[in-house]
């Protein structure tokens, strides 16, 4: 730029005026500044460029940056941080330190066990049985399947099992006897007891009692069974009434040696009744 003297000696009185790259043109100021347009300066971003920090983000600080730990967790150092390997625990793997294997895994069973081989495991089946499946045996099927057994018992099979029923039927007895005995009694007003049985022996027993009145009085029997013969008891609470030519049939619920019937007329001695009465009975020999 030329050197040039100015003679003025009021110095609020000199003006100056600034040349860019373009001579012919003053660069124009506004209220004491100079003019600078896009044009001729270099922006500090371009539109390719993404801006530090714009109008639409706000900037982070300190108090709105959200921090590693809140004041709630220990915040994680060298002394809390707990490290991947120590001295005191074995590290995932070392050069020292075989990688786990098929052949180097620990087994199932703990150390106070015996771990589970194909040498130590115990087959379904004992050695006197035939196991389920081996490489020398037919895998089990209906037909070859082997039976639940034990050491100690002897394998069920189709010739020892025992049927459900067998070709021949065992009868429930070979012999039966029966007991049959009948009596009357005739002229029955105040009533008593008939003649008794000794029941220990029958397998089914029952006492039937027919009202064979020539008239038409009504008779009441009762069942009663003993264990000595001497001190009796009612089989039920009310007796069996027995009308004109009625028919009853006395069983026991209860199981005592001697059994008897008890009977009387409802009309006492005016109203006098006779009563056939059976006992029929049958025992297995």
């Amino acid at each position: 730029m030329p050197n040039f003297k100015v003679f003025q000696d009021q110095a609020q009185q000199m003006k100056v005026q600034i040349y860019g790259s373009d001579l012919s043109s003053a660069i124009k100021s506004t209220a004491g500044s100079l003019d600078v347009s896009a044009t001729a300066a270099l922006p500090i971003c371009t539109t390719s460029v993404l801006p530090i920090c714009t109008t639409a983000i706000t900037p982070v600080s300190a108090s709105s940056a959200l921090p590693i730990c809140t004041t709630s967790d220990v915040p994680i150092t060298t002394a809390t941080a707990l490290p991947i390997c120590t001295t005191s625990v074995l590290p995932i793997c070392t050069t020292a330190i075989t990688p786990v294997s098929a052949s180097s895994a620990l087994p199932i069973c703990t150390t106070s066990d015996v771990p589970i081989t194909t040498a130590t495991a115990l087959p379904i089946c004992t050695t006197s049985v035939l196991p389920i499946c081996t490489t020398a045996i037919t895998p089990v099927s209906a037909s070859s399947a082997l039976p639940i057994c034990t050491t100690s018992d002897v394998p069920i099979s189709a010739a020892t099992a025992l049927p459900i029923c067998p070709t021949v039927v065992i009868p429930v007895s070979v012999a039966l006897s029966t007991t049959d005995v009948s009596f009357t009694i005739t002229d029955i007003d105040e009533g008593g007891p008939g003649f008794q049985r000794q029941i220990l022996g029958l397998g089914q027993w029952t006492y039937g009692v027919v009202n064979n009145s020539e008239t038409g009085n009504t008779a009441a029997v009762y069942l009663q069974l003993s264990p000595d013969a001497n001190n009796w008891i009612n089989e039920s609470i009310s007796p069996v009434t027995l009308a004109y030519n009625g028919t009853a049939a006395l069983v026991s619920s209860i199981f005592l040696k001697y059994a008897r019937v008890y009977y009387y007329a409802e009309g006492g001695a005016a109203s006098a009744v006779t009563l056939n009465i059976f006992f029929q009975g049958n025992t297995v020999e």
